[in-house]
Parts: structure tokens; C-alpha cells; sequence
């Protein structure tokens, strides 16, 4: 990407993920989500509330390796990409967390039911990042 942080990717899943966090947000139930700027405050208080997961879920990385699908980066340079983005400045760090919220939003639109997302997220421990 041309441009890094702070870009909030834009699109119809994002926007639907969104909206279910504003149904349990009182002082966002007027939010529509019909602008960018109303869409990027909704964003950065979600991506706030996150935050914590999306840090265990970055220092985790390392361990999902065999989860995905890479193309041709196998399990040793995919460690040492991870390594890379660990050590870099602050900003593209945050970049990449971002992305990592993206994901997490796409897939909460398409994949993950809202009461997966409650039991998982909203108990007071994170049953997806916890160790086993």
C-alpha cells in the first residue's frame, strides 16, 4: 500500500462488522456508517476495545504459521517476516495491527456468528488467543 497507517480500509464487510459493534454501543446507535469520517470514528473506538487481543493475536503470529497459506514463503521466512515487522518502527507495526483488525472484521461479517463473537470476545477471557 502506498499509504500506511492510520488507513481504515473501507468497504461493505468492514461496514457490516461495525454495525453489530454499534448495536451493543449506546452513544453510537445514531452512527449510520454513510460517511468515511463517521466510519473511521466508529473504527478507531472498535479497533480500541480490541486492541489487547490484537496485540496477543501479533506476538501469536509466529504460531499460526500452519494455519495459512503463503504461496511459496515457507515456515522459516514466514518467522523471519514476522521478526521483521516485530522490530520495525512503531508506525508500520501499528499498520500491520491494523490489518490484522481488517481481517478480524471481515471475517466477523461473513464467517463468525454474532453469538461466537460474544462468547469469544465479550467473556473476560479471550477463548480464541487463549494457550491451551
Amino acid at each position: 500500500m502506498k499509504f500506511k497507517s492510520p488507513v481504515k480500509i473501507y468497504d461493505s464487510r468492514a461496514r457490516k462488522a461495525l454495525k453489530i459493534f454499534i448495536k451493543d454501543n449506546k452513544d453510537l446507535k445514531a452512527k449510520k456508517l454513510d460517511d468515511y469520517a463517521e466510519y473511521c470514528e466508529v473504527w478507531d473506538k472498535y479497533y480500541k476495545t480490541k486492541k489487547k487481543d490484537i496485540e496477543d493475536a501479533f506476538i501469536k503470529l509466529p504460531d499460526y504459521y500452519q494455519y495459512g497459506k503463503y504461496g511459496n514463503c515457507n515456515e522459516e521466512k514466514f518467522k523471519e517476516l514476522i521478526s521483521l515487522i516485530e522490530k520495525e518502527n512503531k508506525n508500520k507495526n501499528e499498520w500491520f495491527k491494523e490489518r490484522i483488525f481488517d481481517v478480524y472484521l471481515w471475517n466477523l461479517s461473513e464467517e463468525i456468528p454474532y453469538l461466537f463473537h460474544k462468547l469469544c470476545f465479550e467473556n473476560k477471557k479471550n477463548l480464541l488467543f487463549e494457550n491451551k
